[in-house]
């Protein structure tokens, strides 16, 4: 008896993005709780692994009235960094994404070139736990027993401002 080499299938070129593990636990500037993975797929659905692409994350357009900001990590000190992930035998993880103000809607939407992008799911961004003490408006018009005419304004904030 003669043993035959096993048919090997290789996937087809890569042609999309799709959220295998949607983000969630959203809490203003903090990392989300459960981090986005993706993966990239051929035309039939199956996993390209052959070629890495880098995958990059950004609020969708439609998501940028409320004001908020995508962080690759701890806000506000990380949010003009970029937000990419690499993808390894075609699945790519984010490790610290995080939104910093709080809101309703928002979406990531994941992109890499040459491939149809994909979309998260709505989000709701809720105020995190106090991080930061900070002035929001400065006292002015100090005079010897009087009030100050314009009082200071504090907050205690969460890492996002909120």
């Amino acid at each position: 008896v003669r043993a035959l080499n096993p048919l090997q299938v290789l996937p087809g070129t890569a042609v999309s993005i799709t959220v295998d593990r949607q983000p969630s636990t959203v809490v203003g500037g903090e990392a989300f709780g459960t981090q986005p993975r993706l993966s990239v797929r051929d035309s039939w659905g199956n996993l390209a692994w052959m070629v890495e692409h880098n995958i990059s994350a950004q609020l969708a357009p439609w998501s940028l009235g409320q004001g908020g900001h995508l962080c690759p990590g701890a806000c506000p000190e990380t949010r003009e960094e970029q937000r990419v992930a690499e993808t390894k035998l075609g699945v790519a993880t984010f490790t610290a994404l995080a939104i910093d103000v709080v809101g309703s809607c928002y979406v990531i939407l994941f992109t890499a070139p040459s491939l149809y992008s994909a979309t998260s799911v709505p989000l709701n961004v809720e105020p995190g736990p106090p991080f930061q003490l900070l002035i929001r408006e400065q006292p002015d018009g100090a005079l010897p027993g009087y009030a100050l005419s314009d009082q200071p304004v504090v907050c205690l904030c969460d890492r996002g401002g909120n």
